[in-house]
């Protein structure tokens, strides 16, 4: 540390008054990074937090994470320092902007007093920050925080990477403050504490084959990253509602599972829902799309026996089951009400089902009766596929058919 560092340290501690702390000094949650570990409370002396002396440390998170509090060894007097949260380049790069431009570039901030001697404190601080690199700062003259305070240095380093503000005096004037890095620098690193509280937001995916048949046992997965490995449970959801059977299914190894033989017809969105643990967050997957498709047989019936050379019918039926009921749905086309006369329209009209280049859409004087298996596609809707057909003719008619077509009554 800069002797006028050491210089403004003292003068500091030559004006603060003691002042009950109106920040936690309680235990800390979870911590996802500590600079140091905690000292011996109760100093007096350490590296200066003023208007123009910021303490920085660089710390790295890998995975999303919710901050909820930030601290660390101080001693603050009776007025306010402000802590900031800021983008800092890769290692050992430092803040891209000068300090006095930290407001527009704080992250998150907040300003608080403590109480002379040192104690260690929690600031709430609350920000969602994505995987990446960042600098926790604490410094007055910005944010509104008018007063003065100390970091102490007799706490025990870990894996710390310091910075701070210096200002230089050229032909007895001060420059303005700049980052310094005592690392690349020539000063030592001080054995300050920084900490950062909370919990990390982990990364959750649903996977699964993406089409089955309906009655079919499909099964989910979701696979969980953290910084912390999750512990707890994943509850899975078919388009917003649980999962018969799939609630609060336990996490091994960063994963957990899912089997249901319950899906509706059709398209359902899954998701994983999951519940947190005290090191990470209730976190929620993107949706993943399954689809379940109509379960088909085919049935043949017919007579079973027949005379060498003579005519057979075969019928088959397509037994698709598209609603995930066991129930077969027949529609048929009757001829019970009249359809003939001045008062029913349309009457002996029918389709054309092979117009050719010179027909017309529709047949006058044919009148069908169809029985139809009606399924559900999941595209169209509701369809009728025919199984059988016969052409219904008025007594009146009968004697114009030809006697060549050898009808008979059925």
């Amino acid at each position: 540390m800069s002797i006028l560092t050491r210089l403004k340290s003292i003068q500091f501690l030559l004006i603060a008054a003691t002042l009950a702390a109106l920040v936690s000094t309680g235990t800390w949650a979870v911590v996802i990074y500590e600079s140091a570990a905690l000292g011996t409370p109760g100093q007096t002396s350490g590296a200066s937090i003023s208007a123009t002396s910021f303490q920085g440390s660089r710390f790295t998170l890998s995975h999303q994470t919710q901050v909820t509090a930030v601290g660390g060894h101080f001693f603050v007097g009776a007025r306010e320092i402000f802590v900031a949260i800021i983008p800092v380049p890769p290692d050992p790069g430092l803040p891209s902007f000068a300090p006095s431009n930290i407001e527009a570039y704080a992250l998150a901030n907040a300003i608080f007093t403590g109480a002379v001697p040192s104690s260690d404190v929690q600031i709430p601080l609350t920000v969602l920050l994505p995987a990446g690199d960042y600098g926790l700062v604490f410094g007055s003259g910005k944010f509104g925080a008018t007063g003065g305070g100390g970091m102490t240095m007799n706490n025990s380093n870990h894996v710390f990477h310091s910075f701070y503000t210096k200002q230089d005096e050229i032909n007895n004037q001060l420059t303005p403050m700049y980052w310094w890095d005592p690392i690349n620098g020539t000063d030592s690193t001080e054995n300050e504490r920084f900490v950062v509280e909370g919990q990390y937001v982990p990364n959750v995916t649903v996977t699964g084959n993406g089409t089955s048949t309906i009655g079919d046992i499909v099964s989910f997965t979701a696979t969980l990253t953290s910084g912390v490995p999750p512990t707890g449970s994943v509850t899975f959801q078919a388009g917003g509602i649980t999962i018969t059977g799939c609630d609060g299914q336990a996490i091994t190894s960063n994963v957990a599972t899912c089997a249901t033989s319950t899906l509706p017809f059709g398209s359902t969105m899954i998701t994983a829902i999951y519940a947190g643990d005290a090191s990470n967050t209730a976190a929620i997957s993107q949706t993943f799309t399954h689809v379940t498709q109509a379960a088909t047989s085919v049935v043949v019936t017919g007579n079973g026996t027949s005379t060498f050379g003579a005519n057979v019918m075969l019928t088959a039926i397509d037994n698709v089951v598209g609603d995930g009921e066991s129930r077969l749905t027949f529609a048929l086309d009757d001829t019970v009400t009249k359809r003939y006369g001045p008062w029913v329209e349309g009457a002996g009209v029918h389709r054309n089902p092979t117009p050719g280049p010179a027909a017309q859409d529709w047949v006058y004087g044919h009148v069908w009766v169809t029985l139809a298996r009606v399924v559900r596609h999941s595209l169209w809707g509701a369809i009728g596929l025919p199984v059988r057909a016969a052409l219904y003719v008025r007594q009146k008619d009968l004697k114009s058919i030809p006697p060549e077509y050898k009808w008979k009554f059925q």
